[in-house]
């Protein structure tokens, strides 16, 4: 697919002369980050794979910012930003099913206490939080200019890994409960928390810091507390967490509601 996509930046540079120069930026970048994979593949040992990766991964995610910088080539934002969105629902869904596989497996292993309860809700407040902090906007921050568009498409890297890690960390918190998972209760704490954290952190960086919201304080306020949660709520951190989230909602929304109107009055 990458070979592929070289022939059509090399078609686009031949029909649209206006942005002839990003779409041959575009080619010859491609073409010189693919040389590097097939020689990773068919030089470099197995054993330093890893170093490879870790040069050419960074070199390809810069090849879009260097050709754009020559030019924008035209695109929708709004279509963006909803394809994005439909992204962030995707892993949501599998997070969703992790957990309830999880779930599933501490009841049919005879999990059922007060505990696991308020863990089980926990879960379901942390779910449902993370999607209302990512759509409760009244209009999503579209990339609309060079910087923008790649601190928001970019940014949004983070946002997919914290919410795939989120379902891992929800997953462990039942084998730690089932003493399946070798780990103390602070790393199993963190392995929920720390996630959660840079979801909500990367939440405000593409929204409330692109558009210098009021209230945007909340987002960041609301990571250093679920950082902390492991520290001080051993054995309920997952429920704590959701409580958390559901007071960063209803403050962040209400300070949202309130620029709405003003706007509007």
């Amino acid at each position: 697919m990458r070979n592929g996509s070289i022939f059509q930046w090399l078609r686009v540079a031949f029909q649209a002369p206006k942005v002839r120069k990003t779409a041959l930026r575009y080619a010859l970048g491609i073409f010189i980050i693919q040389i590097g994979w097939w020689l990773s593949v068919l030089v470099v040992p197995a054993a330093y794979w890893w170093f490879a990766y870790a040069i050419l991964m960074p070199l390809e995610l810069l090849i879009p910012m260097w050709a754009e910088s020559a030019g924008m080539t035209p695109w929708h934002p709004h279509h963006i930003a909803e394809r994005y969105g439909l992204l962030t629902i995707i892993v949501l869904g599998e997070s969703i099913l992790s957990t309830a596989n999880a779930i599933k497996e501490g009841l049919a292993n005879g999990l059922l206490s007060a505990n696991f309860l308020l863990f089980c809700l926990g879960a379901f407040l942390i779910v449902i939080c993370l999607w209302w902090i990512y759509f409760g906007y009244e209009g999503h921050t579209h990339p609309k200019d060079y910087k923008t568009a790649f601190l928001w498409g970019y940014g949004h890297y983070f946002i997919f890994a914290s919410v795939a890690a989120t379902g891992a960390g929800l997953a462990v918190q039942v084998d730690f409960r089932l003493e399946k998972a070798h780990i103390d209760s602070l790393l199993a704490g963190y392995s929920l928390a720390l996630p959660v954290a840079i979801y909500v952190v990367s939440i405000w960086l593409i929204q409330d810091h692109l558009k210098h919201a009021k209230g945007s304080w909340i987002l960041p306020l609301s990571s250093l507390a679920i950082l902390a949660t492991p520290w001080f709520t051993t054995g309920y951190t997952t429920i704590c967490i959701g409580l958390i989230l559901i007071i960063t909602v209803i403050l962040h929304q209400s300070f949202i509601c309130k620029s709405s109107l003003a706007r509007h009055s």
